[in-house]
């Protein structure tokens, strides 16, 4: 395997290989990505955190930079400064993590890819600061992934598998984006609709409807990445039947229309070749 190797972390060079005890992998630009039997178009800044166990194929290389974490890396001193990030917390200390992956967008936190970057700088370095410093970097950058949690972690393309039962109640909305509602998701997991209401806003600091609102328009912008669909056509796929409505909503998030979003990744993507 063609890799560059350093104590407990590998910066990994195949388009095709099986993931680590923590694997990262960070776009540069628009790729096309299968990680076992799930398929994403990843946008530049899309990170993706797997477990153990997967096996993952970039359709064109040189679009990503993929991190290999060793076992050995996370010992009880680290592992213990990510108590206070808790999703991420768990992740990491999984009892079953095979094939178990994140998936962030994190285009509007430039804090967190500024941290990546560092760690990667760290590769051209061997003083004895290096590994302290890759430990600070990897830290905070998985933090800071916690703290913006609540815009970033894109749920459809997240395993998210959890052992509560909130955990599964927010897995369901993230498959089923498209056609669920708040007394569907109460009745299916046991609650009442007023009482889950309460506690989905104390839980993730959003209501029902901007959560659901915002797996949505994040979803629409990743089928937007593709030319296959039309505006109306992704509007409908995520559950909007009014195109009017899913653009005005999509710019809300976005500040630019779907349309508009559309062109500029094209020529972000163009400008990136070149």
């Amino acid at each position: 395997m063609n890799e560059v190797i350093r104590p407990k972390i590998r910066l990994l060079n195949d388009i095709h290989d099986t993931t680590m005890f923590l694997t990262m992998i960070y776009a540069t630009d628009i790729v096309d990505i299968t990680i076992d039997a799930y398929g994403y178009t990843m946008a530049k800044d899309d990170v993706i955190l797997c477990r153990e166990g997967s096996s993952y194929t970039l359709k064109d290389d040189g679009k990503a930079i993929i991190l290999g974490y060793d076992h050995s890396f996370f010992d009880s001193l680290f592992t213990s400064q990510l108590t206070i990030s808790r999703i991420i917390y768990e992740f990491i200390t999984l009892k079953n993590p095979n094939h178990e992956h994140l998936y962030f967008s994190c285009s509007s936190i430039p804090q967190a890819i500024q941290l990546f970057e560092m760690i990667i700088d760290e590769f051209d370095r061997s003083d004895r600061f290096h590994q302290k410093l890759i430990n600070i970097y990897t830290d905070g950058f998985l933090t800071l992934l916690e703290r913006t949690r609540p815009e970033t972690l894109i749920v459809p393309n997240s395993t998210m598998i959890s052992t509560n039962r909130f955990g599964m109640l927010l897995q369901y909305i993230g498959v089923n984006y498209s056609d669920c509602t708040l007394k569907d998701v109460a009745e299916k997991y046991g609650y009442n609709p007023d009482y889950l209401s309460v506690r989905f806003k104390k839980v993730t600091g959003k209501s029902f409807s901007e959560f659901l609102n915002e797996i949505r328009i994040n979803q629409a912008a990743q089928m937007l990445l593709r030319d296959e669909l039309t505006v109306e056509e992704i509007a409908n796929a995520v559950g909007y039947s009014d195109k009017g409505w899913f653009i005005k909503q999509f710019k809300k998030q976005f500040k630019v229309t779907p349309a508009n979003y559309r062109r500029q990744m094209v020529k972000n993507a163009n400008e990136s070749k070149q």
